[in-house]
């Protein structure tokens, strides 16, 4: 699994992490990678990022 971090993350590297699959997002933080994720669904993570989206354009 690769988890992406976005290029606008803070300079000391520490910021939200994402990995991608067919069917679900998993949401950790970079801080802790290894103290778990949040699984949120395809569609659900195709709302959020379409909706921030909206919202960086407003």
């Amino acid at each position: 699994m690769i988890w992406e971090k976005s290029p606008e993350s803070a300079e000391t590297g520490e910021c939200v992490e994402v990995a991608i699959t067919r069917s679900e997002a998993l949401i950790r933080t970079s801080r802790f990678p290894a103290g778990g994720h949040l699984t949120v669904g395809a569609v659900a993570w195709a709302r959020l990022t379409a909706r921030i989206g909206d919202l960086r354009v407003a």
